[in-house]
C-alpha cells in the first residue's frame, strides 16, 4: 500500500496574510508613495479595516495580527494612516512567502508593538496640530 506525500502544513496566518495582500494589490495603482520620489510604485490607498473585514468577510480581531504580520515581513509599508472618513496608503513592497512568514515568527510581536506606538503618537501630534491650526493658534 502506497502512501501520499505529507504536505507541510500552512498556517492559517499566512494564507490570510497572503489573501490580504492580494486584495491590496488589485485595488492598487502605480503611483508616487512620497511626493518627490524619482520611481513609481504600487501604492494601495484604501480602508484597510473594511477591506479585511467587508470584503474579505474575516473577524475584526484578525486585521490586528494580519496587519501587524504583514508589516513585519516589509510587505506593505504604511505612508500615511487613515482615520474615519480618511483612508490609508500603503506602499506595496512584495508579496508574503512562507520563508518571510516563518522568519519573522519569533521577533514579530515586538517591533510591530514598538512601531505602532509611535505610529500611534506621531498621529495624535498630527490631529492636534491640524485642530490647532484650524482654530488660528
Amino acid at each position: 500500500m502506497e502512501t501520499a506525500a505529507k504536505k507541510p502544513t500552512v498556517p492559517a496566518l499566512y494564507e490570510h496574510c497572503t489573501e490580504v495582500y492580494e486584495a491590496m494589490a488589485e485595488r492598487a495603482v502605480i503611483g508616487f508613495a512620497y511626493p518627490g520620489d524619482e520611481e513609481e510604485t504600487l501604492v494601495y490607498e484604501g480602508f484597510l479595516t473594511r477591506l479585511i473585514k467587508d470584503d474579505l468577510h474575516y473577524s475584526v480581531p484578525y486585521y490586528t495580527s494580519i496587519r501587524q504580520k504583514l508589516m513585519a515581513m516589509d510587505c506593505i509599508r504604511q505612508i500615511r494612516r487613515g482615520g474615519s472618513t480618511t483612508p490609508s496608503r500603503w506602499l506595496m513592497v512584495l508579496p508574503p512567502t512562507l520563508e518571510l512568514f516563518e522568519n519573522t515568527a519569533s521577533s514579530t510581536v515586538d517591533r510591530t508593538k514598538k512601531a505602532t506606538r509611535m505610529d500611534s503618537l506621531e498621529q495624535q501630534v498630527r490631529d492636534m496640530n491640524e485642530r490647532l491650526t484650524r482654530a488660528g493658534y
